[in-house]
């Protein structure tokens, strides 16, 4: 008996196959539709409890029907996990969830421009953590894409909304001290204005938030401004009384570096000490003015690119240890001031002079190095 053999397409969402069947030859209707499950169909294949579609088709009509077999892969899909809101300045997470080993990309975009863009592959779990740094708020989309599915969501960057917390007062008598908790381990400046003094102090809280501040101030009115990331997060005035000469008596020890455009320090009165703690100071004009006082001792500082690392006048009884003033246009400059004693320094690389005393007397230079470019290393002067 004469059969014909009829191609039979088994189509399912992203899998099929084909296969040979046979029919005998009184068969005249050849578009058949049927509905089976997959425990109605016996094949080498794996299917699910579902319903499928067959169709016959009679296209193939010949004896010596070669069997044909095509496999269309199902790759699946992928699901993006992430925070819907970030703060400013943290990074954004997201979670990518599909076959192991799976390529993706995944973009970020802002008012319709891709900020961001990678290239990468799941693990053998089927999973990616990523992170992108997200720099200015607003509102974004993420797309993940995983060959032609692609999964979006929208996340929202907003600034911190930290409360700066300071124990500051309106008055206060030659030492300003205060403490603040703000965010932790952040980098943040401290800057005072006066009529004609303006210092900026660089600080860092410590991982609990907290930074504690103390230093000597002339009487004065002043400003302070302190910034976090560029932003001005706090501003006050505040007024620097005169204090007496019973009252000055003063150990300071720097805990960060300064910067001024005038002058750092400057000292009036008597038995003072600062210990910088080898931090470094950066002034525009002197480092330390020290004008009027007596006993005076400098210890552990590093003072660089100003006019004069160190300025004394009309004072007695100074004391410099362990001090790296270099490359300022002057080392130390003593004007009409006795009982000088400077020991373990370094005065290198200053332009003009290293050392000079004018009209001073009984100084003390022991285990100090001076150089300068003009060779005027220590100088001293009786006019």
């Amino acid at each position: 008996m004469k059969k014909y053999w009829f191609l039979l397409l088994l189509t399912i969402i992203g899998i099929g196959i084909s296969q040979n069947i046979s029919q005998d030859e009184n068969i005249t209707e050849y578009n058949v539709s049927l509905n089976l499950t997959a425990e109605d169909f016996i094949q080498n294949e794996t299917f699910t409890n579902e319903t499928y579609n067959i169709t016959i088709d009679n296209s193939t009509n010949t004896e010596n029907t070669t069997e044909i077999i095509e496999e269309f892969y199902d790759y699946g899909n992928i699901t993006l996990e992430i925070n819907k809101t970030i703060n400013l300045g943290d990074l954004f997470f997201f979670k990518i969830n599909g076959s192991a080993k799976a390529n993706f990309s995944v973009s970020i975009s802002k008012d319709g421009v891709d900020i961001f863009e990678m290239y990468s592959m799941t693990d053998e779990n089927g999973i990616f953590i990523g992170n992108a740094n997200i720099t200015d708020q607003g509102l974004y989309s993420i797309s993940a894409n995983y060959y032609n599915y692609t999964v979006k969501d929208v996340f929202e960057v907003k600034a911190y909304e930290y409360n700066l917390n300071i124990s500051f007062m309106q008055n206060y008598t030659k030492n300003v001290t205060f403490e603040l908790i703000y965010l932790p381990d952040v980098d943040i400046s401290i800057k005072f204005d006066s009529v004609n003094l303006s210092k900026v102090y660089f600080a860092r809280t410590n991982q609990n938030g907290f930074y504690s501040f103390n230093d000597l101030f002339e009487p004065n009115m002043y400003n302070i401004s302190i910034f976090y990331n560029n932003e001005s997060i706090y501003n006050n005035t505040f007024y620097v009384e005169p204090y007496t000469a019973s009252e000055d008596l003063s150990y300071i020890v720097l805990d960060n570096d300064i910067i001024s455009d005038d002058v750092a320090f400057s000292f009036t009165g008597f038995n003072f000490t600062i210990d910088c703690a080898n931090h470094s100071i950066n002034a525009s004009k002197h480092g330390i003015l020290i004008e009027n006082t007596r006993a005076v001792t400098i210890l552990n500082c590093n003072i660089f690119g100003g006019e004069t690392a160190i300025f004394v006048k009309d004072s007695d009884q100074i004391k410099i240890e362990n001090v790296n003033a270099n490359q300022n246009k002057n080392g130390l400059i003593a004007v009409k001031s006795d009982n000088i004693e400077v020991r373990s320094s370094n005065f290198m690389r200053n332009e003009f002079y290293g050392m000079l005393f004018v009209r001073s007397e009984n100084i003390s230079v022991e285990s100090t190095e001076t150089e300068t470019r003009t060779n005027l290393d220590v100088l001293t002067s009786l006019n």
